[in-house]
């Protein structure tokens, strides 16, 4: 293939890529907002709290309030919660006549995404009808998609010319000035691409997460004060640290030390966008970005490998690294198998999500072009074996197109909402006290982080109502954290009930319930859940 036909195709490809990208949604849901929305309420309360389904970024969250002739209430500054970053809050300041009033917020995600919605309430006797409202609504992030398609080709162009000079090239012999070349041109174009998505993605970022604001250096020094803007820091001083040692690659032709640094700095850039995804969103955030982190390397090797050799056709050496490449094929297909599983239980949750919502036919997609390149690349290493002819260039075409519609669908995939959770079982255990004379029924709804209620009801060891008690608390700890004491209100049933923001943490927690009798002997036992979301 002459390198003019080459490019041709390759940047047609692109393009052709970028045509179809969808709009997509941000990831964090809204659970559960005080006041509700659609609700009647007698009094304006203190403080608007609204509460999702994980964790929120301190970056730039907004609870605006404003009555029904659109006139703002004055509030106080909008908070993440530093106990709960499930719980963003504002506290209201202004005077709040009996009145309809709308509370427009928005916060950004543990994945980085922005998420935005509106909520309308009544405040004392109105007649004023509510407003209709969207708890949470769209935010298209086209832009963001497209960038990323570019970035992860870029990833692959460089760790692919990476992989190809320094494990798949025989380590005694003299690169050919022809492969060089070659080789020297992916790298620039990688590299440069690399470099360029990193200086778009700035403005980008930052009219994404502050509400449409200009790109000026006020804007871009509170953009680095956010752990979004440190994170972008990172990529910038990783990236030039990548070129530099690129430079210095060629130019020395070294074989060991600078194909190593470069290695190290290209996969630390790899982690950058692990530690920005879907994988910050999940219970545990260090299996899911290994997951991630591991399932982009594979891919970059797999697909980069195929360009580039592709890209240095013909030459004496190439046909036994296309026999080696097989090797490192099978692995990054093996990678990408397990990681994907892996992140798609963690994504996905119930298995009918994958034909119910965008997130997981998007991921049938990528499985069934993931299904397609192993086969292709299956038949080119039984093909070689078998005849030890060098493999047609156009099954490898198709192989390599295959490997670039699956880091668009990846880029895509990445910006697609995910599956909204199923909602969380309630805990409830039975233990008898440590007398062993009383049991205690323990009931926590829901069992995930955010507000939950407390139940705890007391019985004889036959199972009847053990009777009125004089105080009833719960003690909750989680592992390394101070205890916290609250107490229980006999209802109507006879249970004693507490609700409140008192699990803010995934993990393994620890509550304390203890009963005070009217003789004053204590009944206690201490059951132990694992909060999971």
């Amino acid at each position: 293939m002459s390198l003019r036909r080459f490019w041709q195709f390759f940047f047609v490809f692109l393009l052709f890529l970028l045509i179809p990208v969808i709009h997509v949604d941000a990831h964090a849901y809204l659970q559960s907002s005080t006041p509700q929305d659609g609700s009647h309420i007698a009094k304006m309360p203190p403080e608007i709290v609204l509460t999702y389904n994980e964790s929120i970024k301190s970056d730039f969250p907004s609870i605006t309030v404003t009555n029904s002739k659109g006139e703002r209430i004055a509030t106080g500054e909008t908070v993440v919660e530093k106990d709960n970053d499930h719980v963003v809050s504002v506290k209201i300041k202004g005077v709040a006549k009996p009145d309809v009033y709308t509370a427009e917020w928005r916060v950004v995600s543990a994945d980085g995404h922005p998420v935005s919605g509106v909520l309308a309430f009544k405040v004392g006797q109105t007649n004023k009808e509510l407003l209709k409202t969207s708890a949470e609504a769209q935010n298209s992030e086209t832009m963001s998609t497209i960038l990323k398609v570019f970035l992860y080709t870029s990833f692959s162009l460089v760790l692919g010319v990476l992989l190809v000079l320094f494990a798949l090239f025989p380590f005694k012999k003299e690169f050919p000035l022809q492969m060089l070349k070659r080789t020297k041109i992916l790298a620039v174009v990688g590299i440069s691409m690399m470099g360029l998505v990193i200086l778009i993605s700035l403005p980008v970022q930052i009219s994404t997460m502050m509400l449409g604001a200009r790109f000026n250096i006020p804007n871009v020094w509170s953009f680095f004060g956010t752990s979004t803007g440190n994170l972008y820091l990172a990529q910038v001083i990783l990236w030039l640290i990548l070129a530099i040692l690129f430079f210095f690659l060629f130019k020395r032709k070294s074989r060991v030390v600078l194909p190593i640094l470069s290695a190290l700095t290209l996969l630390a850039l790899f982690m950058t966008k692990a530690l920005s995804g879907h994988s910050q969103a999940q219970a545990d955030r260090v299996v899911a970005t290994t997951a991630d982190f591991l399932h982009l390397t594979a891919a970059s090797l797999w697909v980069g490998g195929i360009v580039v050799l592709l890209f240095i056709w013909k030459g004496p050496d190439v046909k036994e690294m296309w026999n080696r490449f097989a090797i490192y094929a099978m692995a990054a297909f093996g990678t990408l198998l397990l990681s994907g599983v892996l992140m798609s239980v963690m994504n996905v949750g119930a298995m009918k999500n994958l034909v119910e919502t965008n997130y997981g036919l998007t991921l049938l997609i990528k499985i069934g072009l993931v299904i397609l390149m192993a086969l292709l690349g299956l038949g080119h290493y039984i093909y070689f074996k078998q005849t030890g002819k060098q493999i047609p260039v156009k099954t490898i075409l198709v192989e390599m197109i295959v490997g670039l519609v699956i880091l668009s669908v990846a880029g895509v995939l990445s910006d697609t909402k995910t599956p909204k959770p199923e909602p969380s079982k309630p805990y409830s255990e039975i233990a008898r006290d440590k007398s062993g004379q009383t049991k205690i029924r323990l009931q926590i709804t829901p069992a995930k982080v955010g507000e939950n209620t407390f139940s705890a009801s007391f019985l004889t060891k036959e199972g009847a109502d053990f009777g009125s008690l004089e105080q009833v608390t719960f003690v909750v700890k989680h592992a390394g954290s101070k205890a916290k004491e609250f107490q229980g209100m006999r209802s109507s049933n006879g249970d004693y009930v507490a609700s409140g923001l008192y699990i803010n943490q995934v993990g393994q927690w620890e509550v304390l319930v203890r009963g005070l009798t009217k003789d004053f002997n204590t009944i206690e036992q201490v059951f132990n859940l694992k909060i999971k979301e």
